[in-house]
């Protein structure tokens, strides 16, 4: 699994923010994506990135993992038929085929939620 750095214009960006705009391939201006939930810290709830996700994504199929059942990224990505935004803990980021998107190395980290595109 390869991570891939986000461009600059994602410094100081909402990861949630950073992964729908890397979904996007830079085709919307970062201000046209907003969520209500988005507090000012950055946090943004499941439900408010769900919004944000099918607001502005083509998402065919949302599920999440329960405590002691969340695979790894890296374990995860292997079975990943398609791209997605990943919700690791306390982080969102892209994936696309064998890339993630991402400020922070997430390779170890267990999968929350998915959202397949």
């Amino acid at each position: 699994m390869n991570r891939i750095i986000p461009g600059n214009q994602y410094l100081n960006v909402p990861c949630s923010v950073v992964a729908v705009g890397c979904a996007l391939h830079g085709t919307t201006a970062l201000n046209g994506l907003f969520s209500n939930d988005l507090h000012n810290d950055g946090y943004l709830s499941l439900k408010g990135m769900n919004a944000l996700a099918r607001a502005n994504l083509p998402v065919k199929r949302f599920y999440k993992f329960k405590r002691g059942e969340r695979p790894t990224l890296e374990e995860f990505a292997k079975t990943l038929n398609r791209n997605a935004i990943i919700c690791v803990l306390g982080h969102f980021l892209y994936v696309e085929g064998n890339n993630y998107y991402s400020f922070f190395e997430n390779e170890k980290d267990q999968v929350v939620a998915v959202w397949e595109l």
